[in-house]
């Protein structure tokens, strides 16, 4: 087997910060992060029936 770090190197130490995440509820409220990191645990802590999807905004520029 291939050690995967023989394939990926990491080009940048800055963080992320192309996007936003809206994590949007299945009454319709929304909560919008700033990382995915964030959103993803917001995620996975509520129960199921209350989630429908996640938007990815662009946030329009770099930083």
């Amino acid at each position: 087997m291939t050690n995967l770090g023989e394939f990926f190197k990491q080009t940048c130490n800055k963080p992320y910060t192309r996007h936003k995440y809206k994590l949007v509820y299945s009454n319709g409220q929304s909560v919008v992060f700033d990382s995915y990191e964030e959103v993803q645990m917001a995620w996975f802590d509520a129960p199921a029936e209350y989630l429908s999807h996640v938007d990815v905004i662009d946030r329009g520029g770099f930083k």
